[in-house]
């Protein structure tokens, strides 16, 4: 995704229709294999993608009360992963600079006077070599590493049962699995057909066949009596991580996506946040300059506010599955969002922190401090 929008991004721009794109990747990339969803302000650049749009969602408190929240300026959307590829290829076509090569790379990296990449079967040298690949480490021992990990259905019921314009995007009425943060997603496309996706914050990736068995118990109970259709599934696992990710490796070598730190620690969201990125970047490439750092100051906080909720929940100082619920009784829904984006200035940061409870998170305060300390003395 992050590979496929930094080329569609450079090609929108007529001052670099000259520069010619190499585009490598192992996959062919025919398959449903991602669902995005995101919120957004105003039109975005992929909205002719989008399969659905919401302008109102529900979050489910643990004693089973629900939240309506609307979400202007905001709208949440979603976007299949077929359709974003299919459509990028499409455009692509309409684009003799790039170059597209189906091959795994074996290695890459840069100099001062360039950039270069192996394959199996060939090298390569280009001016700026912009990475999506690399694997960031999650063991730093000072840092923390949780999973958002999730497996999902997409269902079509034998009976009208979903409301079409309010999807449940955090359902905490669900039984926290083995004390981790649990919760339900349920995206409708109609009233008989939604995306049912069980999701974790936790560290324990599950085996295989027990989200299977806890996702359908939960569509049983929830539901019951009702039988569906599994039409499409999908299974995945976001990291969650305050742990130091280097997008500029040098002047001619960037990253992206999350290889450069581009999925949100606190939430797991990505596909928003690399857009906005990823335009900044090529703005410096417009104005002729070597892409440098889009780790601004209001991301730079939002990023100390996530090591603080990580270290919350990886140590279980306060009960995850109310802190979410409350932050949308206790904010208007734009600044929870506005938030949980990085758009938010720091008086409302004050407000958000406000509502949280202040003694476990002074104290996981205190510890992030304490392991910032000790990894920047060991």
């Amino acid at each position: 995704m992050a590979g496929l929008s930094f080329v569609y991004a450079v090609c929108l721009e007529p001052t670099l229709r000259d520069k010619r794109i190499l585009l490598v990747d192992s996959d062919t990339k025919t398959q449903n294999d991602r669902t995005w969803a995101f919120w957004e302000i105003g039109t975005g650049r992929f909205d002719s993608l989008l399969y659905r749009q919401w302008e109102t969602v529900q979050v489910r408190h643990p004693d089973q009360s629900k939240i309506r929240v609307p979400m202007a300026p905001y709208t949440y959307k979603l976007i299949r992963g077929a359709d974003f590829y299919a459509h990028v290829r499409s455009f692509l076509t309409d684009h003799p600079q790039v170059t597209w090569i189906q091959g795994e790379i074996t290695s890459c990296g840069a100099d001062e006077t360039s950039a270069w990449l192996s394959t199996s079967t060939q090298q390569f040298k280009g001016q700026i070599l912009v990475d999506s690949i690399y694997r960031p480490r999650f063991d730093q021992p000072y840092r923390n590493h949780l999973w958002q990990h999730f497996k999902g259905y997409f269902l079509e019921m034998d009976h009208p049962i979903f409301d079409p314009n309010l999807p449940d995007i955090m359902d905490f009425s669900v039984p926290q699995v083995d004390g981790e943060c649990t919760f339900l997603y349920v995206l409708p496309f109609s009233t008989t057909r939604a995306l049912v996706e069980l999701t974790f914050f936790s560290e324990p990736i599950l085996p295989p066949e027990r989200y299977t068995a806890l996702l359908r118990d939960l569509i049983a109970q929830k539901w019951p009596g009702v039988g569906y259709q599994i039409e499409e599934e999908e299974f995945g696992i976001i990291p969650m991580s305050d742990g130091s990710f280097q997008e500029i490796v040098s002047k001619r070598h960037v990253r992206i996506g999350t290889a450069g730190g581009y999925t949100q620690p606190a939430t797991g969201f990505t596909f928003a946040l690399t857009q906005e990125r990823i335009g900044e970047l090529v703005q410096a490439l417009v104005q002729g300059k070597f892409p440098t750092s889009t780790l601004t100051m209001p991301r730079k906080r939002m990023e100390v506010y996530a090591a603080i909720l990580l270290q919350v929940l990886r140590d279980k100082l306060h009960e995850a599955h109310y802190f979410f619920p409350t932050l949308f009784q206790k904010n208007p829904p734009q600044r929870v969002f506005g938030f949980l984006s990085g758009h938010t200035t720091i008086w409302d940061e004050i407000r958000v922190m406000q509502s949280a409870p202040w003694v476990p998170f002074i104290r996981a305060s205190w510890r992030v401090f304490k392991n910032r300390m000790k990894e920047k003395f060991t």
